[in-house]
């Protein structure tokens, strides 16, 4: 089983179709079918098959909706919505593929420069109100949780740059 979970051969309860279908809403203005149901912190859909397995709904959509998924390939999204399961917003393609994408799209921020003094400071102030967790903290930012909880912890970041 590959490590974003793979469909093949699993018991499942009902119809694993149907009820994809029946958990997401389509967005008008984007065509993005936006995964309505549980996600993982980090934004993508995860679709429950069978009794104890989880697998990520896009990677469920693209299975069943286009074709086989090659070991070693992501299903990658043109929209850059991870939680969009709509098939023809995605795409196959390796990690280096994806990271091209990213740059192309400009997405990309070199590691250690995707947060500076004054983002670190509304992370505590976001966290200390309690309007946000260190999980929702580091999907906005974009940073490890363990990135994140060296913030609010006052570990990393307290100092203003000279």
């Amino acid at each position: 089983m590959s490590r974003h979970g793979n469909t093949e051969g699993i018991l499942q309860f009902g119809d694993p179709l149907e009820r994809f279908h029946q958990k997401y809403a389509v967005n008008p203005e984007t065509g993005c079918w936006e995964w309505a149901c549980y996600r993982h912190p980090k934004g993508y859909g995860i679709m429950g098959i069978g009794k104890y397995t989880k697998v990520r709904a896009h990677r469920f959509a693209y299975e069943r909706l286009v074709g086989p998924i090659p070991a070693g390939m992501q299903v990658c999204h043109k929209c850059d919505q991870r939680n969009c399961v709509n098939p023809a917003h995605l795409f196959l393609g390796t990690g280096f593929d994806n990271m091209q994408d990213m740059v192309k799209k400009g997405r990309f921020t070199p590691h250690g420069r995707r947060i500076n003094w004054a983002n670190a400071t509304t992370i505590r102030v976001l966290y200390c109100r309690g309007r946000h967790s260190i999980e929702d903290l580091s999907w906005i930012y974009s940073l490890d949780e363990e990135q994140v909880r060296k913030i609010v912890k006052g570990e990393s970041w307290m100092t203003p740059p000279t």
